[in-house]
């Protein structure tokens, strides 16, 4: 235990130093491309085959999480964000404009998935998904004080949407049912918005840098040429 403590602790303070944990990275890297430039070339290829498959395999998940869950205001809106996430992607494209909006819109879905999950199990745990008939619950103190709001509820999304001339509550098995189709999906959108988002980020942060490098590159190419010509007009003026 005291030895396996001790390497936790080498792996600990070596992975600390970003820069050195990078440099390690980048030797690692290089003595398996060495050894192995088959494998590695195998390994690449089939990760970019996976990443460009998996964006619009999530892309369609998302859809298909909403597919058995209530139509509402909430899940109205990520159909909507899932609508222009997906003529995002396929507009494709590598340039910053693009990969941008691309990123945005797949962190507003992350952010606002989070939202709905906190909002909605804060509104289980002290509201209630059915309606109660204590008048000093917080049910009824919500009905009293924001009756428009309490009226909506189900057309928001945070209660189950039932039949309005039906008087009998909804059955347990079928309220259980909607909840976990309804946090399932949202679940769903939080996760593959977390990787979508980060696909996106590291795509336009590529692509910024590989801009730059090209701007430093040219900048560096006009003053190499005005150098050369300041010299043989120096040269020139010399000879003559």
């Amino acid at each position: 235990m005291v030895i396996l403590m001790a390497q936790l602790n080498v792996l600990n303070k070596m992975f600390v130093d970003k820069d050195k944990s990078a440099e390690l990275e980048d030797a690692c890297h290089d003595i398996i491309r060495k050894r192995y430039p088959s494998q590695v070339l195998f390994g690449r290829r089939l990760r970019n085959w996976a990443n460009r498959w998996l964006l619009w395999i999530s892309l369609f998940v998302m859809v298909a999480s909403l597919s058995k869950a209530q139509t509402n205001l909430i899940t109205w809106v990520f159909f909507t964000l899932n609508v222009s996430l997906m003529s995002l992607v396929a507009r494709g494209g590598l340039d910053l404009h693009t990969l941008k909006r691309t990123w945005q819109c797949a962190a507003i879905i992350k952010y606002y998935s989070v939202s709905i999950i906190l909002i909605d199990v804060a509104f289980i745990c002290f509201i209630g998904e059915s309606k109660a008939t204590d008048r000093n619950s917080y049910d009824q103190q919500l009905a009293r004080a924001a009756p428009i709001l309490y009226k909506y509820l189900d057309f928001i999304g945070l209660r189950v949407i039932t039949d309005p001339y039906q008087k009998e509550i909804l059955h347990p098995v079928e309220l259980n049912h909607q909840l976990q189709v309804r946090f399932t999906s949202y679940i769903v959108y939080m996760l593959f918005s977390l990787y979508l988002a980060g696909q996106y980020e590291k795509k336009y942060q590529n692509a910024l840098g590989a801009k730059e490098f090209t701007e430093a590159d040219y900048k560096r190419l006009f003053e190499i040429e005005a150098d050369a010509k300041a010299k043989t007009s120096v040269l020139d003026a010399a000879l003559t």
